[in-house]
């Protein structure tokens, strides 16, 4: 079972606040930040936990910018829990926890003053682990747009993609993906998805076996595996667009399952709803997989279908226009995305040649000039 993973930012050992006070910030991890953490179902911890050798610094970022969700403890003012604190909201819009010991004679700095955290005692931390246990999973759970105050002075501002951070999946779990690719054995593909539950690179390791099943045309497979990259973040732009494919494919081969085509049609709104986390290249991408899934619509209507006239009759229906203007709009949205544009021009083509019969259209000839430009780019 996945387990979405967590970073921790606090201070380390025992530190005094402004006025002297001892707090002992590993008692707090100890008796607090850890067992919320395993209660909620996550997994993660600091940067001690990295054991590589290498420039911690940059396993620092990629930690920060990798978790599905920080937890920060703010309780004295340590440079190093700012500086962090800092990255995490300039790259990620939501999912940051902060919490706050008490008493305490440092108070929070004026940029978070009026930022929400997690009181605790200081000499009792583990008597908040079950608040501390409700926030971590409202935040998982949270529609809110964004809890950074970056992000809320700069709402146009686009968030960093965990998946484009350079954390790279190990050489030797790539390879075997690679084998289990060539052997074309659908089954290893899917023992090694399951595998990588709970690691660190299990998201982008995902993806990679996602792909491979794609091109073995393993659609169930693919599908569970994207569902679980999908779950982790309904946004993400990559699962929602693989997911687009394969709910399309299923549907392709089982017809009667008409949801899949439903639920194609949802992952690509995710998608368009969300511009902010999308190039204009994935916007074409997904408007054209709409005309795709129209295009298949049109196709199942007379693809069964042996009779030369009932056939005809069949491919004169809406979803052809539809599909067309889907792939047009998909188009002159991004000139260098050219299949969508090939794709009109082959619908368009079909759809005059179809509408020399105005009659299987239902096309009175009073508005046959009317209903023709529709074709016309």
């Amino acid at each position: 079972m996945d387990k979405q993973r967590a970073f921790v930012i606090r201070p380390f050992g025992k530190k005094k606040d402004a006025a002297g006070t001892e707090i002992d910030f590993e008692e707090v991890h100890q008796k607090l930040i850890g067992p919320a953490l395993e209660q909620a179902g996550m997994v993660g911890g600091t940067t001690g936990d990295i054991v590589e050798p290498g420039n911690i610094r940059e396993d620092m970022f990629a930690l920060i910018i990798e978790a599905d969700l920080t937890v920060c403890d703010i309780t004295i003012h340590n440079a190093n829990v700012f500086y962090e604190l800092g990255i995490r909201h300039a790259l990620r819009k939501t999912r940051t926890v902060m919490i706050k010991g008490q008493p305490c004679a440092d108070s929070p700095p004026f940029d978070l003053l009026t930022d929400r955290y997690q009181p605790y005692r200081d000499a009792e931390p583990g008597k908040a682990k079950d608040e501390l246990v409700k926030v971590i999973k409202d935040a998982l759970s949270s529609i809110r747009e964004t809890d950074s105050p970056i992000f809320k002075m700069l709402p146009t501002l686009r968030e960093t993609e965990p998946a484009s951070v350079a954390q790279v999946v190990p050489q030797d779990f790539i390879e075997e993906v690679d084998r289990a690719k060539a052997v074309k054995s659908k089954g290893w593909l899917r023992l090694l998805s399951s595998e990588v539950a709970g690691r660190r690179f299990q998201w982008p390791a995902l993806r990679l076996i996602g792909q491979a099943q794609w091109n073995l045309e393993d659609w169930q497979g693919a599908r569970n595996t994207f569902e679980r990259v999908r779950d982790n973040d309904p946004y993400d732009v990559h699962a929602n667009l693989a997911l687009a494919n394969v709910y399309e494919r299923i549907y392709r081969r089982y017809p009667l399952q008409e949801d899949m085509l439903r639920r194609s049609d949802q992952e690509i709104d995710r998608v368009l709803a969300h511009s902010d986390r999308t190039t204009e290249d994935q916007r074409a991408e997904a408007l054209g997989l709409k005309g795709r899934n129209r295009k298949t619509e049109w196709r199942q209507r007379f693809v069964n279908i042996n009779d030369l006239a009932a056939r005809r009759k069949g491919a004169t229906n809406l979803s052809l226009r539809e599909a067309y203007e889907q792939y047009r709009v998909a188009y002159l949205t991004d000139l260098n995305h050219f299949w969508p544009g090939l794709a009109a021009l082959q619908l368009g083509t079909r759809a005059l040649e179809l509408s020399s019969d105005e009659e299987t259209w239902g096309i009175s000839s009073r508005r046959r000039k009317q209903h023709r430009p529709m074709f016309v780019s």
